[in-house]
């Protein structure tokens, strides 16, 4: 039976290995594959479930004309979509969005390049590994606050919930904040579709591939390319962070995508309601 593997038992495996690493960097050789390893079939496991083509825009030009004309206590009570167990107000929703897409375009630049040039470099200069003191070494890495973005989305979903429907007046405070919300996730979403999905599991792939061949050099070869506890904890820290961001990459990809479905189907069922209600106003 295959072993399903989670972020969870990657960060305990991570910090098992830096913990040894303190002590010594004995063991290395075979901890450190194996969990590589396992951070390679994580990657690709959330990778297989990513929607990275949004499409369909939503109306930000004739219906904010007329929703605007509406009074904000004839649409409380109608019943629209949002994602499953969504609670709280959209507009505070995309503004969080907005916090998990400033991580989102920055994982190449902050993690995934950085990572790749510092595993090219010690395949190019093997004396590099053992001079190696922290994270801080590697030029150009910059962590992102994950935890703290999670959690805050975390906020806008009850996960007890299996509803998508919800009132008007429970998702926006206001007939206003309709237009804003929608002017706000069009300009997210747009951003979210420049980040090329290709691109950053092709870097993936690289990262992986010469890692690989410095981990088996220096099992093979440990005079030549000799590692300290420091340098295993580095390349433990570079391989869970790499696993974790891509993790979170893939869920506010997949995040994006529910809530542009749940717009787009209140944007019909709000227009429905609206033109029915124009014409029992004229009958």
């Amino acid at each position: 039976m295959t072993q399903v593997i989670s972020l969870e038992k990657l960060a305990n495996d991570s910090r098992v290995i830096n913990l040894n690493a303190t002590v010594s960097s004995e063991g290395f050789a075979d901890a450190l594959p194996n969990f590589f390893s396992d951070v390679k079939s994580f990657i690709s496991d959330v990778f297989s479930f990513t929607k990275t083509d949004s499409t369909g825009a939503l109306d930000t030009h004739g219906f904010f004309g007329s929703i605007k004309q509406v009074e904000y206590t004839t649409l409380m009570s109608v019943k629209i979509h949002m994602p499953m167990g969504f609670t709280g107000s959209v507009v505070h929703y995309i503004d969080t969005l907005e916090k998990a897409q400033g991580i989102a375009e920055h994982l190449v630049s902050d993690v995934l390049t950085p990572f790749s040039t510092w595993v090219a470099l010690n395949l190019a200069d093997p004396t590099r590994l053992a001079q190696l003191t922290s994270d801080r070494s590697v030029q150009g890495l910059r962590f992102h606050d994950v935890p703290g973005v999670t959690k805050e989305l975390a906020k806008f979903i009850n996960p007890n919930s299996g509803e998508s429907e919800v009132t008007f007046g429970s998702a926006f405070r206001r007939v206003g904040d309709w237009a804003e919300a929608v002017k706000q996730f069009n300009e997210v979403n747009t951003r979210a579709n420049r980040i090329s999905n290709t691109d950053i599991t092709n870097m993936v792939a690289s990262i992986s591939n010469n890692l690989d061949e410095l981990l088996k050099r220096i099992k093979e070869d440990p005079t030549t390319y000799r590692v300290s506890g420091a340098t295993v904890k580095v390349i433990s820290t570079l391989c869970f962070t790499m696993a974790k961001e891509c993790e979170f990459y893939a869920a506010y990809r997949h995040l994006i995508s529910n809530l542009q479905i749940a717009l787009l189907d209140s944007e019909k069922i709000l227009k429905e309601f609206i033109k029915d209600t124009a014409k029992v106003s004229k009958d």
